[in-house]
């Protein structure tokens, strides 16, 4: 399972779908390949918790427009949109050769390979 292919994928179903709170995300991602495999590995409980933290993470990078909101059960999500951002790394995660591009910055400044360093490495990518 590649933690940032279900970030990209989560991304896409923000820009094609307009999903206005997580549970409709999941309604749309569920079927997915890649959702299946979580499920499998991780069991369905863990999976939602899983796909909740990507979630929240894309939030809090700054890659999706919207807010979390923390209560008792849970996290409510209230989704947005995909920000500038968001929209960069999509159009940079389809060009040819871009992940051999961030595997060398990241090396070079010896980051780790976390969403928020990904999205900075990105973000230089596209400047190049």
């Amino acid at each position: 399972m590649n933690y940032f292919n279900i970030y990209k994928l989560i991304l896409e179903t923000i820009n094609n779908s307009r999903p206005s709170n997580f549970q409709e995300l999941l309604d749309l991602i569920d079927s997915s390949d890649e959702v299946s495999q979580i499920r499998k590995d991780l069991g369905d409980r863990s999976s939602i918790d899983f796909l909740q933290e990507i979630t929240a993470n894309l939030i809090e990078d700054g890659l999706v427009k919207g807010r979390t909101t923390g209560y008792m059960d849970g996290t409510l999500f209230d989704i947005e949109g995909l920000t500038t951002s968001g929209y960069l790394y999509l159009e940079q995660t389809k060009k040819v050769g871009v992940w051999d591009k961030i595997k060398k910055y990241a090396i070079e400044e010896g980051l780790e390979p976390t969403p928020k360093n990904i999205s900075k490495l990105i973000a230089r990518v596209a400047w190049d």
